[in-house]
């Protein structure tokens, strides 16, 4: 999970009362992630912002 880091870009109306917003990756190769550091995303692509909870951790 890559945290967001500068939330002044995204769309408030939709985010409202989100203070942390991640990005999940998924990979076929799991042993590059402890390597990677950051992610590109695309300003013509659409996303999906799901609420949920952390399994690790249980906070919503």
């Amino acid at each position: 999970m890559f945290k967001v880091s500068d939330l002044e870009k995204l769309d408030k109306s939709k985010i409202a009362n989100l203070s942390d917003i991640y990005i999940v990756a998924w990979t076929t190769t799991p042993w590059t992630l402890p390597s990677n550091t950051a992610l590109a995303v695309g300003k013509n692509i659409d996303y999906v912002l799901v609420k949920t909870f952390n399994q690790y951790d249980a906070k919503r």
